[in-house]
């Protein structure tokens, strides 16, 4: 009876957030703009988004071999796809894991994405791996993202 009772009263709040949306608040904790990351996001409200693992992978296999500018705006452009299919758009991007075959690449990555998030630096772990699915791709990003 106690719980069929605290669920008719917490019955409203829960479809007055469905039905009104949840107000999304971020703060990003020790936020380094030459480095285009945050330490940390802490969001409250929205709903969360774990995207796949992103690369620049495209039919024409050897069209981006070897060049990470086009491979970085290839998968971002990918993710931006993927978001808005989800509703959300790359200013909701929270956290990135980025897969590099060399960690060199590191600093390009940053001048390349510097851009890209306006409201707001995600928090970033980069890792090395000796390869990916193909050969001739440089980076995969798997993105968290949180949506109103």
């Amino acid at each position: 009876m106690k719980t069929a009772m605290g669920f008719i009263l917490f019955l409203p709040m829960l479809l007055t957030a469905d039905a009104f949306g949840q107000e999304i608040k971020k703060e990003f904790i020790d936020p380094r703009p030459q480095e285009a990351s945050s330490a940390a996001v802490k969001v409250k409200g929205g709903s969360m988004i774990f995207l796949a693992g992103h690369t620049a992978s495209l039919p024409e296999r050897d069209a981006a071999r070897g060049n990470l500018e086009t491979q970085v705006k290839r998968t971002f452009d990918k993710i931006k796809n993927t978001l808005d299919k989800a509703g959300g758009t790359l200013d909701d991007i929270v956290s990135l894991s980025v897969y590099m075959t060399d960690l060199r690449y590191i600093p390009d990555f940053t001048r390349i994405t510097k851009g890209l998030f306006k409201k707001g630096y995600p928090a970033i772990t980069f890792a090395e791996v000796s390869h990916l699915a193909r050969p001739e791709l440089l980076l995969e990003i798997q993105p968290i993202a949180v949506i109103p």
